[in-house]
This record gives C-alpha cells, sequence and structure tokens, in this order.
C-alpha cells in the first residue's frame, strides 16, 4: 500500500477478513492488476449497526476512468441494505488504521468524497 501505509500483503489480508462483518470489491484490469479497491465493515453498536466504508483506493494511473465512483456506490447500496444499519461513516473504528480521508491527500481527492454525500471525517 505504498510508502504511507507500508502493510505487507499477509498483514493486510489479515485486517481485511472479518467473517460477517466485512464485505469488499475490487476492479482489475484485464491483465488482472488491481485497478481499485473498497473495504465495508458493520460494526455493531449496541441494538443497531453502523456501515462503515473504511477503504475506497484506485491506482493513480487510472482515477478518472468511473472506479472509484463505481466502488463507492457499489458499497453504500450494499451497506444500505444491511439490516439494522443506523448510520454510515466514511473510515474506520476497526480496522483504526483508515479513521477518515487523511489529512494528506490533495484538496481534489478529499473533495471528491465530500460530493459523494458521504459524512467526511478528516482526522489531522
Amino acid at each position: 500500500m505504498g510508502n504511507e501505509w507500508p502493510l505487507d500483503e499477509a498483514t493486510l489480508s489479515v485486517l481485511l477478513d472479518r467473517p460477517g462483518a466485512s464485505k469488499h470489491w475490487v476492479v482489475k484490469s484485464p491483465t488482472n492488476e488491481l485497478l481499485g479497491l473498497c473495504a465495508t465493515y458493520t460494526i455493531p453498536a449496541g441494538e443497531t449497526l453502523i456501515g462503515s466504508l473504511a477503504i475506497l483506493l484506485v491506482q493513480p494511473s487510472h482515477r478518472n476512468l468511473g472506479i472509484g465512483l463505481s466502488l463507492h456506490d457499489v458499497a453504500v447500496r450494499n451497506l444500505s441494505s444491511v439490516p439494522g444499519i443506523s448510520s454510515m461513516h466514511l473510515g474506520s473504528i476497526f480496522p483504526r488504521f483508515f479513521p477518515g480521508v487523511p489529512v494528506e491527500l490533495p484538496t481534489k481527492d478529499q473533495n471528491w468524497f465530500a460530493h459523494r454525500g458521504t459524512a467526511l471525517f478528516v482526522i489531522a
């Protein structure tokens, strides 16, 4: 995941795999290159659940092609259909490595999320 989030494949796999509480989507190229990743979780909150769009990443070389928008829309649609969801958040309580949109992202990338109607939590 680059120098900013130095996670090896095995560690990322363990964090992503939460049976019954996680659902993820990927977009791959015809040559099987990972172009985009979206990870979602449901988190118990008393009698209800919180939907969490924890990760939305698109390869820089493939941005502005609709990959991120498609992943975002599928994730929100899926989370909205889960029984017991009381709210949805951008970022995650678990895993905590993405508590919101990173502040070091360019403003245009932060605004992309704001224009999707997603609650924007930027952690300084």
